[in-house]
């Protein structure tokens, strides 16, 4: 009898073993696909910016400039879905027309939804996050569903301690940003002129062919105030002449 207990005792402790095994291996089959799944939908670019300012251009062809000590990431099928981008500090962009692919930023607390503006956001230390719209619509929304709709020339401040947002008129561009953004390291004057009628919100109509071929220009590493600040330099280097048609729109014509 005491065989038989043995016997048959030894018999469940190897059945129990093969169930262990066997329930092992699935569950590391699930393991694994649930890390293939994991590391395929976390895997894409990250832009990293740490002394300096970083500009790169998206794959929908959105421009954007992420501030120092910030982080932007997206997945790698970025634009084939959708346009969602996570950000960890502070960042000026240029997004893309896309009206059926709405532009998503997450941050540790907010969510902001454009389909095609230019703004920026500031977020230092996750103590507030500010966003500034200089063209377009945005929407700026909470954790909880809370939202303020931005149009240009308004700024919001979201506040996680009191979970509220403070909106306000007449945006401008954080100082520190600007003179980052703005400073031209030997570029083309078409690269140049694009740039400031982004940045300033204007329109420039460069009448003047010779334009493509004018290389060079460098602005100091502080920007002005304003856009006359970078003509007066502009045209004191080179043969052209910038006439303001009204206060949006100017023409470049060769001298």
């Amino acid at each position: 009898m005491l065989i038989l207990k043995l016997k048959l005792k030894k018999k469940l402790i190897s059945i129990n073993l093969k169930l262990a095994i066997a329930v092992a291996a699935v569950l590391l089959v699930v393991f694994s696909v649930a890390a293939v799944f994991l590391n395929s939908s976390l895997s894409g670019t990250i832009i990293k910016a740490q002394n300096e300012v970083v500009f790169n251009k998206l794959p929908d062809g959105s421009r954007i400039f992420v501030n120092r000590n910030s982080c932007l990431k997206y997945s790698k099928d970025f634009a084939v879905t959708d346009r969602t981008v996570f950000l960890e500090g502070s960042a000026f962009f240029n997004v893309r027309y896309d009206q059926n692919r709405p532009f998503i930023i997450k941050t540790a607390d907010n969510t902001i939804k454009v389909v095609g503006t230019s703004f920026q956001v500031i977020n230092v230390n996750n103590k507030t996050i500010e966003v500034n719209v200089f063209t377009g619509i945005v929407e700026f929304y909470a954790k909880d569903g809370e939202y303020v709709t931005l149009k240009k020339g308004q700024s919001a401040v979201y506040n996680p301690q009191n979970q509220r947002f403070t909106k306000s008129e007449k945006v401008q561009l954080n100082p520190d940003l600007r003179a980052e953004f703005l400073t031209f390291q030997n570029a083309e004057l078409s690269f140049v002129f694009e740039r400031l009628s982004q940045m300033f919100d204007c329109q420039i109509d460069v009448k003047c062919g010779a334009v493509s071929g004018m290389k060079g220009y460098t602005s100091p590493g502080v920007a002005g105030d304003n856009i006359d600040y970078y003509f007066k330099t502009i045209k004191k280097l080179y043969k052209i002449n910038i006439v303001e048609i009204s206060p949006d729109k100017f023409e470049v014509n060769c001298l």
